[in-house]
């Protein structure tokens, strides 16, 4: 596969690649169990959570919701706390928001909407990014697919909706026929839903991967600099 393939388009490898290393293996070695992959967990922001139906210790409410989504959700929150750890934040609050960690297959369950205590709450899955994250849906940059406002795939060397995977020449006796490529022939020309220009949106020459890296560069080295001046940090080591 390309370099920069989704991890996930490597899922039906795994058996043969379990297989190919047991029977390499000497005849007194146990054998690998069966490859699978991590599970992913993310985090759910819930609001609206009203603060008398909840324990104001943190272990308790971590306890109560993991209880509570097991029995009436069946999910296994591996986490759950206050969004504002501070309690002084929730003095003369009657309701707060929730931050709780589950697999990232089970997000379906519980958003946008969950239903907690016979009540409706509204809820979605929080993400994290720097300037430089690249959405693998959009291909733009400043977050991640999770938080890509987009219902459609595009793909990175053409800009069609369709996934990367799935990109292919329709001239038979092209190289990208039987394999992907971009800028393969004249008939499929590459063009990059970043920037529109004739290449890959994960080409390292893209002006916008260059342009956001060499910002995101200019700012670390900004805060290194104002950190020296304090003597927080020493630059000549």
């Amino acid at each position: 596969m390309p370099n920069g393939s989704d991890s996930g388009q490597y899922t039906k490898y795994l058996g043969e690649m379990t297989k190919a290393l047991n029977e390499a293996l000497p005849d007194d070695e146990p054998e690998f169990l069966p490859f699978r992959q991590v599970p992913t967990d993310v985090d759910v922001l819930i609001h609206g959570i009203p603060l008398a139906a909840v324990p104001e210790d943190p272990i308790e409410l971590n306890n109560m919701i993991k209880e509570y989504f097991k029995d009436f959700h069946r999910v296994d929150v591996s986490s759950a706390k206050f969004l504002k750890a501070n309690p002084e934040s929730r003095i003369d609050k009657r309701a707060t928001s929730i931050v709780v960690r589950l697999p990232e297959v089970d997000t379906a369950k519980v958003t946008p909407h969950v239903v907690f205590m016979g009540k409706r709450k509204e809820s979605r899955v929080m993400w994290h990014a720097t300037p430089t994250t690249q959405c693998t849906r959009c291909w733009k940059f400043g977050h991640p697919k999770i938080g890509c406002r987009e219902n459609t795939d595009l793909c990175p060397i053409c800009s069609k909706t369709h996934a990367e995977k799935d990109h292919k020449c329709h001239q038979p006796n092209c190289e990208g026929y039987r394999r992907i490529k971009a800028n393969c022939c004249q008939l499929t020309p590459a063009k990059c839903p970043t920037c529109g220009g004739a290449h890959s949106a994960k080409d390292k020459i893209c002006p916008v991967r260059i342009q956001v890296k060499e910002q995101e560069k200019a700012k670390y080295d900004q805060r290194m600099a104002s950190l020296a001046e304090t003597g927080m940090i020493d630059t000549n080591q």
